[in-house]
């Protein structure tokens, strides 16, 4: 043909993107704030997020700054995820009133052994 790939060609390569995108991934979202919940959602680009996976990161630029104890969701490619805590200070407190800053960029990682073996985000 003329070189142009076919819809099922074009799955593939996205795929692979996709793949080697989330071997180590830091998945940057688009970020709302209702309450000092921080409810991220990937870019279309972004590995497919179907469950936490310890020392995955998300980035965001936060859209307000707390003003009470934070937590935060991330929106899957399907169903929904916990809301869980979100810590700073390497994950030994809870991040609460003027730690995240409006208009700032952050980036949190999911560590499975805080919270109780819940797991929870700190942020960085």
């Amino acid at each position: 043909g003329k070189g142009i790939l076919s819809s099922t060609g074009l799955s593939i390569l996205q795929q692979y993107f996709k793949t080697i995108n989330g071997l180590c991934p830091t998945v940057p979202c688009t970020v709302t704030n209702v309450g000092n919940v921080y409810t991220l959602t990937p870019f279309n680009i972004s590995p497919q997020v179907l469950n936490y996976f310890s020392y995955w990161s998300f980035s965001f630029v936060a859209p307000a700054t707390s003003s009470g104890l934070v937590t935060a969701t991330v929106v899957p490619t399907t169903g929904a995820l916990p809301t869980l805590p979100v810590m700073k200070t390497h994950g030994s407190a809870q991040a609460t009133l003027n730690d995240l800053t409006v208009d700032l960029f952050y980036v949190m990682y999911y560590v499975d052994t805080l919270n109780g073996g819940n797991g929870a985000f700190v942020i960085i």
